[in-house]
């Protein structure tokens, strides 16, 4: 088994995922493979921020509006690409 983790820079574009996608492939044949995708670029540090905000009383919406445009604009960006996006808006519309 082998086991690919991706994070930060790695994932912080379509571009970014587009180049995960080719080394998991590169590696698929003859490996059973598990891929393990961190958080988007800047989104740790949002995440912690609304949780700050929040435990203080303060507004966290930002932050998670944040969040959203970052991640919404990756989604974007593979899209734009030709790659079926669907399952990725209908979980950011349950948001």
């Amino acid at each position: 088994m082998l086991v690919q983790k991706f994070g930060g820079t790695s994932v912080a574009d379509a571009a970014g995922f587009e180049a995960c996608g080719r080394v998991v492939q590169e590696y698929a044949a003859g490996h059973d493979i598990v891929v393990v995708l961190s958080a988007v670029k800047g989104v740790t540090d949002l995440l912690e921020r609304a949780i700050e905000a929040a435990a203080s009383d303060q507004a966290y919406e930002v932050h998670v509006e944040n969040i959203l445009k970052l991640e919404g604009g990756v989604i974007e960006g593979l899209a734009s690409q030709g790659m079926d996006v669907n399952s990725a808006h209908r979980d950011m519309e349950l948001r």
